[in-house]
């Protein structure tokens, strides 16, 4: 039977870790030193493209306070139209237990729908967008509480 030798003692001690822990230290000090004079600005998503369409926008890409995959949660995408004209936007959720009014906000685009229950999913058309960047808003209103939905699929249908 081989001996156990305990390494951890000589690892702990050695030039390599202590050159690493130097490098890691350096590296995220210069990272908050860059970090500082950049704004971050969220990533856009494109729609209307001819490359993606529809384009699918899931929960995976939502900011805010409220952003998530559970019940609940609510949040908004960041997007950027490619060319201005006329859009369809299709929001899909799980089946309503009771009605509820499905809400969008884009631009100076405000919509609002009955949804009636066990529906999944509702359509706006005819949206005129421009083109640019854009945050969509999109929200279930149900018994006076708020959720997200959870895909929201956008289609250029005109100019």
């Amino acid at each position: 039977m081989a001996a156990h030798i305990d390494i951890a003692p000589a690892l702990l001690e050695s030039a390599v870790l202590r050159s690493l822990n130097a490098s890691h230290s350096t590296a995220g000090a210069w990272f908050r030193d860059v970090s500082s004079t950049r704004g971050y600005d969220p990533l856009r998503i494109y729609v209307g493209t001819p490359f993606e369409t529809p384009t699918t926008l899931t929960r995976q890409d939502w900011p805010g306070p409220r952003a998530g995959w559970s019940p609940d949660s609510l949040g908004y995408w960041e997007i950027r139209v490619a060319r201005a004209g006329t859009y369809a936007i299709t929001l899909r959720f799980p089946n309503l237990s009771q009605p509820a009014q499905a809400h969008l906000r884009i631009g100076g685009v405000d919509r609002a729908q009955r949804v009636e229950r066990m529906c999944g999913a509702c359509f706006f058309s005819g949206l005129e967008l421009a083109a640019g960047d854009a945050r969509l808003d999109v929200w279930l209103a149900e018994s006076g509480k708020t959720t997200g939905v959870e895909y929201a699929d956008v289609v250029r249908t005109g100019d």
